[in-house]
């Protein structure tokens, strides 16, 4: 490790940096809120290259200062610019072996990377994983975020745009950093934590979605998508809109038991934008049948699609409406009404929606248009689960929290779907 001073006559001498030794990858985690953890500021933050502490400023009256005289530990990072310091000296240090620091404090990339998705990498425990498919600390009760979270990631479009841009509101641009750090091939750790995004999520919602406290995937994902789309939206579109929004013509006719003659009945039609697809599950049988049969309710996926033809009648208050899909997003977004709220709990379907994860045929406008999986967030045992599909190595994995696994597409209908992502198929 070397420094670089200047003499008298303003020639550069390379002095070496004797501290290079004491630096120890294993401790650092930069996916903690930015904060110092003395002064508890937010302001010119450093972290120690020895401990992982997060302490404020360089000076002589600083903290990093303090801990450094104290500590004996004497090489700190600026986490905003990257530039590493050596204390009590203060000058810069610039050595080729810290590049993968400064890489794993806040990933970069360009359109080349994304060659390297398709790779399994290791950790610095020799741990394998795969770009993407990194496991999310669970704080608390955060999985409802983690499972979105995962979702997003691996729709390729929106993901793409995290990862190349740099983007100034606060709550877009912590989406955009954990999503970068979820597809780093170089990372010191096989995991990742939310601290910063979900002390920002509580912040942007005035803590109606926080660590400590289970929450709906689905209340949250509409909350996120509107509140990014706020952020992003020049000229009143968003890479949200552009990868989620389709439009559904609805004709209503209100209910009206005393006349009999449907003709004379009014009937309003409108076109109206949407982010997502509710779907209705049909109520839980009471009994079993006569041959002990149907102990799991389950309903085809197409059955369900029904709603969106044109011509099936949904009742809604006093209403009598039909669904018909005019314009279909690049990717389609389903929630399945799988929870329904009664004066004591929220009350479970069990039902299990039957699909092919490779095929799909939507009913748009008269035509049919195909998607497959991308991507399924299930219900499990009070919490929350996510099946992915990988582009890069066209492998589905399963995460849930810290764990993920590799999965057979076999598998994935046997779970209790709560919100699915399909990827428009073009040909």
């Amino acid at each position: 490790m070397k420094r670089k001073l200047a003499d008298e006559n303003g020639i550069e001498n390379q002095i070496q940096c004797p501290y290079l030794g004491t630096i120890d990858r294993k401790n650092l985690d930069f996916d903690h809120e930015r904060i110092c953890s003395v002064t508890l500021s937010n302001t010119n933050i450093y972290i120690c290259l020895v401990c992982g502490k997060y302490l404020q400023g360089k000076s002589s009256k600083s903290q990093a200062y303090f801990h450094c005289v104290n500590e004996d530990h004497h090489v700190f990072a600026h986490l905003e610019s990257k530039r590493i310091f050596c204390l009590p000296d203060g000058y810069e240090v610039q050595e080729p072996s810290l590049e993968d620091i400064k890489y794993n404090i806040l990933p970069q990339y360009t359109k080349e990377d994304f060659v390297l998705f398709d790779r399994k990498c290791f950790d610095l425990q020799r741990k394998e994983y795969v770009p993407g498919c990194l496991g999310i600390n669970n704080i608390k009760a955060n999985d409802y975020v983690n499972v979105v979270i995962h979702a997003l990631s691996h729709v390729q479009a929106f993901r793409n745009e995290m990862l190349l841009g740099k983007f100034s509101k606060r709550l877009t641009s912590n989406v955009s950093d954990l999503i970068k750090k979820l597809w780093n091939p170089k990372a010191f750790r096989a995991n990742v934590s939310p601290h910063e995004l979900m002390a920002t999520i509580a912040d942007a919602s005035e803590m109606k979605f926080h660590s400590t406290k289970q929450s709906d995937p689905m209340d949250f994902l509409t909350w996120l998508l509107n509140s990014m789309h706020r952020e992003l939206k020049k000229k009143n579109n968003s890479i949200i809109h552009e990868c989620f929004r389709g439009f559904v013509k609805v004709d209503s006719q209100p209910i009206q038991p005393d006349l009999v003659d449907d003709a004379t009945f009014v009937e309003n039609s409108c076109v109206s934008p949407f982010l997502y697809l509710s779907l209705d599950l049909p109520p839980t049988p009471l009994y079993r049948d006569e041959n002990e049969e149907n102990i799991i309710p389950q309903v085809s996926l197409a059955l369900l699609l029904e709603k969106f033809n044109g011509t099936q009648v949904t009742e809604i208050g006093n209403f009598r409406k039909t669904y018909t899909i005019l314009e279909s997003p690049d990717y389609l977004i389903f929630h399945f009404k799988r929870f329904i709220k009664n004066n004591w709990s929220n009350e479970r379907n069990p039902t299990i929606v039957n699909y092919s994860v490779d095929s799909l045929g939507l009913p748009v406008n008269g035509e049919i248009v195909n998607y497959r999986l991308s991507v399924n967030i299930a219900h499990d045992d009070g919490c929350f689960k996510v099946h992915v599909f990988n582009e890069e190595t066209k492998n589905w994995y399963l995460m849930q929290d810290l764990a993920v696994r590799e999965i057979a597409p076999e598998m994935i209908f046997l779970s209790e779907s709560y919100i699915q992502i399909w990827k428009k198929i073009k040909h």
